[in-house]
């Protein structure tokens, strides 16, 4: 007995050997697919898409490969989804119908898998109780298309409008845009001159050179775009200028330390200057001969204060005298490193305070 099971015993570990090697056999690895078969995108026709209350409207997916090359889509492999079915309702094929008005867009979805990869997209459905006769979108600059980082001062504002031929149909349509990253666009119900709707363009990420800002819809079954070219620029805000009283009514040192980075603005930057001097100062900048053709005016008492009186924006070609306690605006056309100094306005001694920066056009 104790023998038979011995050698059931060196049986079972050969067993064990001869699984344990089998699984460890490995096959060949599994070929990666090609560029042009993997999805990177799927993309429903437009952003938008306006409708009558009971119009139906057909959608339209395109998937795009890794390679940018065009994947067939099949349409009954599409999955369609409506965020709220009660206002518009979407069928398996796509087709969109507009039950009931809405002021808030309804968003549908698209998802579709190709392979390994499921991509998905969205499209805003306006439902209008009568059609707009409209056959075309414009994207409207209302205020400069050059955008640096501007927390401070307020960003331009975009529009977009209905059009039939050249005649204005509708202002301020609240139809999805897009710009290309990282620049931001903030929605702004009542942004506009007359209260309409506008986009904000926000370049806080310091976006430099050309972008595009785009839009597109399906108006009542056609499909319309436009885009309108921007210029990311460095901050049109420099840094600013704070003149402190010390002791005895002396002037605070404020030199550049030397590790400190050098600041970049755009020309014609806004340089703030706070003035809490108890005697008049003189601000003299490296550039005091700059022209001061090519930097829009502003309205700085509009934008400054503080609870301070606002003594001027100066463009250019001045040693800038301020009072006591007053705050100030300087801008120059001047490109390269600008460096300024401060001294008492009365005896002309050259104060410790001393700052640059440096102004870089984009085009």
């Amino acid at each position: 007995m104790a023998r038979f099971y011995h050698i059931n015993i060196r049986m079972l570990v050969g067993t064990v050997l001869i699984v344990q090697a089998c699984v460890d056999i490995q096959g060949p690895a599994p070929q990666p697919l090609p560029t042009n078969q993997v999805i990177s995108e799927l993309q429903i026709g437009s952003s938008a898409a306006m409708i009558e209350v009971g119009d139906t409207v057909q959608l339209t997916v395109r998937a795009v490969a890794m390679d940018e090359s065009e994947i067939a889509v099949d349409p009954s492999m599409i999955r369609w989804g409506s965020s709220d079915s009660s206002q518009v309702y979407v069928d398996s094929l796509g087709r969109v119908i507009g039950k009931v008005q809405s002021t808030i867009p309804v968003t549908i979805s698209a998802a579709y898998r190709h392979v390994l990869t499921t991509k998905f997209d969205t499209v805003q459905v306006y439902v209008t109780e009568n059609r707009i006769n409209a056959t075309s979108v414009r994207i409207v600059v209302l205020d400069s298309n050059r955008v640096g980082a501007n927390p401070l001062f307020g960003y331009p504002r975009i529009r977009t409008d209905l059009y039939r031929g050249d005649t204005l149909v509708l202002v301020g349509a609240q139809i999805p845009i897009s710009a290309t990253q990282p620049v931001v666009l903030i929605g702004a119900p009542n942004g506009g001159p007359d209260g309409e709707p506008v986009y904000f363009v926000s370049n806080d990420k310091s976006r430099l050179g050309k972008f595009w800002i785009t839009t597109s819809v399906n108006l009542y079954g056609n499909e319309v775009r436009d885009s309108i070219e921007f210029t990311g620029t460095y901050p049109i805000i420099a840094p600013a200028i704070q003149v402190v009283t010390g002791q005895a009514g002396g002037i605070q040192p404020d030199t550049l330390a030397p590790d400190e980075p050098i600041q970049n603005v755009a020309p014609c930057g806004i340089v703030v200057i706070f003035s809490l001097a108890m005697v008049p100062i003189d601000i003299v900048f490296s550039d005091s001969t700059a022209s001061s053709v090519g930097c829009d005016p502003i309205a700085p008492e509009s934008l400054l204060g503080f609870g301070f009186p606002v003594h001027g924006d100066f463009i250019g070609g001045n040693v800038m005298t301020m009072p006591p306690f007053s705050v100030a605006v300087r801008r120059s056309n001047t490109t390269g490193t600008i460096s300024y100094y401060v001294r008492d306005a009365i005896t002309k001694e050259r104060l410790p305070v001393s700052r640059y920066y440096r102004a870089i056009a984009v085009e």
